[in-house]
Protein backbone atom coordinates (compact mmCIF):
# COMPACT_ATOMS: atom_id res chain seq x y z
CA UNK A 1 0.00 0.00 0.00
CA UNK A 2 2.86 2.37 0.75
CA UNK A 3 4.03 2.29 -2.89
CA UNK A 4 0.52 3.14 -4.14
CA UNK A 5 0.19 6.09 -1.75
CA UNK A 6 3.67 7.39 -2.51
CA UNK A 7 2.97 7.15 -6.21
CA UNK A 8 -0.32 9.04 -5.88
CA UNK A 9 1.30 11.80 -3.82
CA UNK A 10 4.42 11.89 -5.99
CA UNK A 11 2.54 12.93 -9.10
CA UNK A 12 1.34 16.06 -7.31
CA UNK A 13 4.39 16.58 -5.10
CA UNK A 14 6.78 16.84 -8.06
CA UNK A 15 5.04 20.08 -9.03
CA UNK A 16 5.74 21.57 -5.58
CA UNK A 17 9.57 21.58 -5.36
CA UNK A 18 9.85 24.12 -2.53
CA UNK A 19 6.87 22.91 -0.51
CA UNK A 20 7.41 21.46 2.95
CA UNK A 21 5.09 19.17 4.90
CA UNK A 22 5.44 17.34 8.16
CA UNK A 23 4.85 13.60 8.44
CA UNK A 24 1.46 12.27 7.35
CA UNK A 25 -0.26 9.48 9.26
CA UNK A 26 -2.65 7.40 7.16
CA UNK A 27 -5.37 5.42 8.89
CA UNK A 28 -8.60 3.62 8.03
CA UNK A 29 -12.01 5.29 8.32
CA UNK A 30 -15.27 3.43 7.88
CA UNK A 31 -17.32 6.38 6.60
CA UNK A 32 -15.43 8.48 4.03
CA UNK A 33 -11.92 9.73 3.25
CA UNK A 34 -10.92 12.94 4.98
CA UNK A 35 -7.90 15.03 5.87
CA UNK A 36 -8.11 15.72 9.58
CA UNK A 37 -8.93 19.26 10.66
CA UNK A 38 -6.41 19.12 13.52
CA UNK A 39 -2.87 17.79 13.66
CA UNK A 40 -2.07 14.92 15.99
CA UNK A 41 -0.53 15.70 19.37
CA UNK A 42 2.90 15.03 17.87
CA UNK A 43 2.23 17.53 15.05
CA UNK A 44 1.56 15.01 12.30
CA UNK A 45 -1.13 15.41 9.66
CA UNK A 46 -3.80 12.69 9.64
CA UNK A 47 -5.45 11.37 6.50
CA UNK A 48 -8.22 8.82 6.84
CA UNK A 49 -8.99 6.54 3.89
CA UNK A 50 -12.11 4.42 3.46
CA UNK A 51 -10.65 2.02 0.85
CA UNK A 52 -10.16 -1.57 1.94
CA UNK A 53 -8.45 -4.82 0.96
CA UNK A 54 -6.51 -4.61 -2.30
CA UNK A 55 -8.61 -1.94 -3.99
CA UNK A 56 -5.44 -0.11 -5.04
CA UNK A 57 -7.19 2.28 -7.41
CA UNK A 58 -9.46 3.45 -4.58
CA UNK A 59 -6.45 3.94 -2.29
CA UNK A 60 -4.69 5.94 -5.04
CA UNK A 61 -7.73 8.09 -5.76
CA UNK A 62 -8.60 8.78 -2.12
CA UNK A 63 -5.04 9.52 -1.04
CA UNK A 64 -4.26 11.69 -4.08
CA UNK A 65 -7.38 13.73 -3.39
CA UNK A 66 -6.71 14.09 0.34
CA UNK A 67 -3.02 14.84 -0.26
CA UNK A 68 -4.13 17.87 -2.28
CA UNK A 69 -6.17 19.06 0.71
CA UNK A 70 -3.06 18.59 2.85
CA UNK A 71 -1.03 20.78 0.50
CA UNK A 72 -3.75 23.41 0.38
CA UNK A 73 -4.10 23.64 4.14
CA UNK A 74 -0.83 22.63 5.81
CA UNK A 75 2.03 23.32 3.35
CA UNK A 76 5.00 25.38 4.51
CA UNK A 77 3.52 26.08 7.93
CA UNK A 78 4.46 23.53 10.60
CA UNK A 79 2.76 25.73 13.21
CA UNK A 80 -0.61 25.49 11.46
CA UNK A 81 -2.38 23.19 13.89
CA UNK A 82 -5.91 23.38 12.51
CA UNK A 83 -7.01 23.15 8.91
CA UNK A 84 -8.87 26.19 7.65
CA UNK A 85 -12.63 25.78 7.85
CA UNK A 86 -14.28 25.39 4.44
CA UNK A 87 -15.04 28.80 2.96
CA UNK A 88 -17.24 30.04 0.14
CA UNK A 89 -14.47 29.09 -2.31
CA UNK A 90 -14.06 25.55 -0.96
CA UNK A 91 -15.54 24.29 -4.23
CA UNK A 92 -12.35 25.43 -5.98
CA UNK A 93 -10.14 23.45 -3.59
CA UNK A 94 -12.40 20.41 -4.09
CA UNK A 95 -12.15 20.77 -7.88
CA UNK A 96 -8.35 20.94 -7.78
CA UNK A 97 -8.18 17.95 -5.48
CA UNK A 98 -10.40 15.93 -7.81
CA UNK A 99 -8.11 16.75 -10.72
CA UNK A 100 -5.16 15.41 -8.72
CA UNK A 101 -6.33 11.85 -9.33
CA UNK A 102 -6.80 12.40 -13.05
CA UNK A 103 -3.15 13.45 -13.32
CA UNK A 104 -2.17 10.23 -11.54
CA UNK A 105 -4.48 8.16 -13.74
CA UNK A 106 -3.09 9.62 -16.96
CA UNK A 107 0.51 8.86 -15.97
CA UNK A 108 -0.18 5.38 -14.59
CA UNK A 109 -2.71 4.03 -17.04
CA UNK A 110 -0.94 0.65 -17.51
CA UNK A 111 -0.91 0.05 -13.73
CA UNK A 112 -4.50 1.17 -13.30
CA UNK A 113 -5.68 -0.99 -16.19
CA UNK A 114 -4.57 -4.05 -14.23
CA UNK A 115 -6.68 -3.11 -11.22
CA UNK A 116 -9.87 -5.13 -11.10
CA UNK A 117 -11.37 -2.60 -8.70
CA UNK A 118 -11.29 0.09 -11.41
CA UNK A 119 -13.76 -1.32 -13.90
CA UNK A 120 -14.67 2.18 -15.09
CA UNK A 121 -11.20 2.87 -16.47
CA UNK A 122 -12.42 3.79 -19.95
CA UNK A 123 -14.95 6.27 -18.62
CA UNK A 124 -12.42 7.81 -16.24
CA UNK A 125 -9.80 8.01 -18.98
CA UNK A 126 -12.14 9.92 -21.30
CA UNK A 127 -13.13 12.23 -18.45
CA UNK A 128 -9.44 12.80 -17.61
CA UNK A 129 -8.69 13.80 -21.18
CA UNK A 130 -11.50 16.35 -21.13
CA UNK A 131 -10.50 17.75 -17.71
CA UNK A 132 -6.73 17.76 -18.19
Amino acid sequence: MSAVLQSAAGEIWRHCPRTQLTVIDVYHRTDHPQTDFKRTQSGRIGIGLAATDTHWAQFAFQFGHEFCHTLANYANDPRQLVRDAPQANFWLEESLCEKGFFVHLARHEPFMAGCASLSLLGKLRSTAKRVC
